[in-house]
């Protein structure tokens, strides 16, 4: 099995390990507080763990 990181940018899909790491974690970030959201939770985002 191969296993490809790609992440979706201006509607494409890119590499992972093609665009900055920070860039990466907030894209990530942003998608994971949207789906929280979705789910019904909230997050404060004051406290940072990582």
């Amino acid at each position: 099995m191969n296993i490809i990181s790609q992440i979706k940018i201006n509607g494409k899909w890119v590499d992972q390990e093609s665009i900055p790491r920070e860039e990466t974690m907030k894209i990530i970030a942003e998608t994971i507080c949207m789906a929280v959201n979705k789910a019904g939770f909230a997050i404060d985002k004051k406290d940072k763990t990582a």
